[in-house]
Parts: C-alpha cells; sequence; structure tokens
C-alpha cells in the first residue's frame, strides 16, 4: 500500500531484542510479526479510512459496519386517537381570536444584540421552503386563517387555530371538558391575557399535555381560559417556535423539521370559513 501505511521508524540499534523472533512490519528482529502491536494500531487506522475492508471476514465486516454511522430509526406510528373533540360555542365574543401574553420580557436593551444558537442542529441541512407555483385546490381569492385538526392528549382536536400573533398556547375550558381532561390537573395559576382590542382576561391557571405532529410527541403547556371562542385550540408562539414550524397561510399548511424529513400538515379551509361565517351569529348558537 505503499505511502498509504504509516510505516515505523529504525528501531534502536542497541536495544536487547529476542533474535530468534522476526516481525516483517518492522523489519527486525525482537518479536513474532502477530504480536506487534504497532502493525495492529496501524490496521486500525486503515479500517477506519476505508481501506482493507475487502480483506475482512464476515464477521468482521458485520463489526465494522455496526461502529459506522448510525441511521435514525424510522418515525413511529401514528396513536390511534382514543376520542374526538368538536365541541365548540359560537357567536360575536371572539375572545379568543387573537391572544398575547400581558407580561414582556421586561429591561430588554434594545441596543444589545444577542446571538441565539439552536440546541440542536439535526435538522441543520433541512430546508423549509414554499414555491411559488406549488398547487394550491382552494377557491381563489381567500384570506382563510390556518386551522388544523391534530391529536392533542391522544384525542383528535379539530379547529386549532394556528396564531402567528398570539404569544401563547390556549385551550379553552370547554374544549378541555369535551376532551374528558380532569381540572384538577390545570395548575391554578393565573394569568392576564390582552386582545388586540385591549380586552383583558385571566386564565384559571396552566395545563400540560402532548401533542402529536407528524411523528414528532411534545409536552406543551397550555393556558386554559373560560370564555367563548370559535375555536377549541389556539397555538401560538410557543408551540410553533418549539416546532421549528413555518406557516403558511396562503397555501394552508404549516411545515416543520424531523430527524427524518420535513413533515407538513394541511389545514382546513372549510373548518376556517366556518368559524369566520358563525363569527356573525347569536352567541347563542354553537357549532
Amino acid at each position: 500500500m505503499g505511502s498509504t501505511v504509516k510505516w515505523p521508524g529504525k528501531l534502536n540499534p542497541e536495544a536487547r531484542r529476542d533474535a530468534t523472533k522476526w516481525y516483517e512490519f518492522h523489519n527486525d528482529q525482537g518479536h513474532n510479526t502477530t504480536d506487534c502491536i504497532a502493525l495492529r494500531l496501524e490496521v486500525a487506522a486503515l479500517l477506519k479510512r476505508g481501506h482493507l475492508r475487502d480483506l475482512l471476514t464476515d464477521k468482521g465486516k458485520n463489526t465494522i459496519s455496526q461502529k459506522g454511522p448510525k441511521q435514525p430509526s424510522p418515525p413511529p406510528r401514528e396513536p390511534t386517537p382514543k376520542g374526538f373533540c368538536s365541541r365548540i360555542s359560537g357567536g360575536l365574543e371572539i375572545s379568543g381570536a387573537s391572544y398575547s401574553l400581558a407580561k414582556r420580557h421586561a429591561k430588554t436593551n434594545n441596543h444589545e444584540i444577542q446571538s441565539v444558537h439552536p440546541v440542536s442542529r439535526s435538522y441543520s441541512h433541512q430546508v423549509i421552503q414554499f414555491e411559488d407555483d406549488e398547487p394550491v385546490t382552494l377557491a381563489i381569492p381567500y384570506h382563510d386563517a390556518l386551522v388544523l385538526s391534530l391529536q392533542i392528549a391522544n384525542i383528535l382536536v379539530n379547529r386549532v387555530f394556528v396564531d402567528r400573533g398570539s404569544s401563547a398556547n390556549i385551550l379553552f375550558l370547554k374544549a378541555v371538558k369535551a376532551m374528558g381532561l380532569e381540572e384538577a390537573n390545570i395548575n391554578r395559576r393565573p394569568t392576564l391575557l390582552v386582545g388586540f382590542n385591549s380586552e383583558q382576561k385571566y386564565t384559571i391557571g396552566e395545563i400540560i399535555i402532548p401533542i402529536y405532529a407528524g411523528g414528532v410527541n411534545k409536552q406543551i403547556v397550555f393556558s386554559v381560559i373560560d370564555c367563548p371562542s370559535l375555536y377549541n385550540v389556539i397555538l401560538g408562539h410557543p408551540w410553533i417556535h418549539d416546532m421549528r414550524a413555518v406557516p403558511s397561510t396562503f397555501h394552508q399548511t404549516i411545515r416543520f423539521p424531523t430527524k427524518w424529513v420535513v413533515r407538513e400538515i394541511k389545514g382546513d379551509p372549510k373548518a376556517s370559513r366556518d368559524c369566520y361565517k358563525n363569527a356573525f351569529k347569536s352567541k347563542g348558537n354553537s357549532l
């Protein structure tokens, strides 16, 4: 293999060696070739660089392949929902359509710029994009909000509003009851929420429940609120950022990276339009 191999240098001629033994790697006396530690180390280094593998036994080739880069396990199968939640109240009072937390990052230094580095770079080579010529099978023109159906706490919940203008994840109390969740699991720590029209509302507290989306299962903190809403759930900045998701209302799609591929979830334009239509119905009606 010529210069590919790191051949050993000359041994100390004054060193006492066994003249009855010969090892070819050093081309000298002292020990047998099979006992040469330097040779073993060099062979291991060559194997690591991809050489000599055709000389290995089947067992040796299998051992080398197992030490190679591990492929990610296949995505988990989508769990079967234990129930379905579609209960929703309608009316003119759309209190939950666009909330944001009242408490902002206090004492922010506008002159200080900080670099934010992702905790994990396992998705660094995935590109999320939307093409201009992607087929959009919707009646145009439209200005529908992005409304999805997602598995939340193992329940298939529809009318989940993805709101980039909300800095909180909202779960409405009627949805909590319809999903069969125990109200005892709500951490009774009220938080003030303020809507775009400066309407103020205190939450009941917080609850942590899982959301399954495209093979990704995350524990999400929700603010629970008791008021009429056209939606069962509002997913705001916390969930969108945690998923590294990119929503597009024009394409009625949200896309996010996983350790396998970029996944996407399609919106439900009909549900979005139903919510919009029922915003003008009387307060006592329900969908």
